[in-house]
């Protein structure tokens, strides 16, 4: 009897330490704030098939203005004669693109507006945006999607190479494309600072097709084939010899 009494006490015990455990998680999970939930509007629909939509690991261009309501701090639609009128081009890959772009875009149509309103964790955090933003600010994000592709190895390689996001490589932005693929091919030149000018030149007049002072998608993808037609006969020769 005595060591009933004892088994029973000793459960009331273990049962009250459980409770009181759990009412103090409880309790500490309801002082926590609620993190805002981020906002999506659509401002224009636009209809199309699944496979013409944006999707997570799309290569996506577009027009946006960014606010912290209610003044406009940025916009690609501004400065006409400036690269950024043709808008931005980003990969929708967590990482690499702000959290609100990567969570709000994705399903979007060519052609369709959205307005994200993004909560500081999905957006810039606690950093300040020096005059832009101060931390823990909510953005807003005004979305024009203008292309949305299936991001290939080529995009890849071209989203990253397209370090100030206008959708076009420069001859700056393709000397870092070169000098990689040089040093990776083990090319002897590539420490000869007047050789490695000479043919940034020659390869950034052939691959820029329409001589707009730009090397697109399209004509980074036909430089890249011929680089890769020129290595395979370069390690063919060799195997000859």
């Amino acid at each position: 009897m005595f060591k009933q009494i004892l088994k029973f006490v000793f459960i009331c015990i273990v049962c009250f330490v459980v409770c009181s455990a759990a009412s103090k998680e409880n309790g500490s999970s309801k002082n926590k704030p609620k993190r805002k939930e981020m906002k999506i509007e659509t401002l224009k629909k636009v209809e199309c098939a699944d496979d013409k939509s944006a999707q997570l690991g799309s290569v996506v261009h577009f027009h946006y203005k960014l606010s912290g309501h209610p003044d406009i701090i940025e916009s690609t639609y501004e400065n006409g004669n400036n690269a950024q009128d043709k808008g931005v081009v980003h990969m929708l890959t967590k990482g690499v693109t702000l959290k609100g772009l990567v969570k709000g875009i994705p399903g979007m149509c060519v052609g369709e507006i959205r307005r994200l309103t993004i909560p500081p964790h999905m957006a810039f955090g606690s950093k300040e945006m020096v005059n832009r933003f101060p931390p823990g600010a909510t953005v807003i994000y005004e979305i024009e999607l203008l292309d949305a592709k299936p991001a290939d190895e080529v995009l890849q390689r071209f989203t990253r190479a397209d370090l100030n996001e206008d959708g076009v490589l420069d001859v700056t932005e393709l000397e870092a494309v070169m000098s990689i693929a040089m040093k990776d091919g083990n090319f002897p030149m590539a420490d000869d600072p007047a050789i490695m000018e000479g043919m940034l030149n020659e390869l950034f007049q052939f691959a820029d097709k329409n001589k707009d002072g730009g090397i697109s998608t399209d004509e980074f993808r036909t430089m890249l084939k011929l680089q890769n037609n020129l290595g395979g006969k370069r390690t063919k020769s060799k195997q000859e010899l």
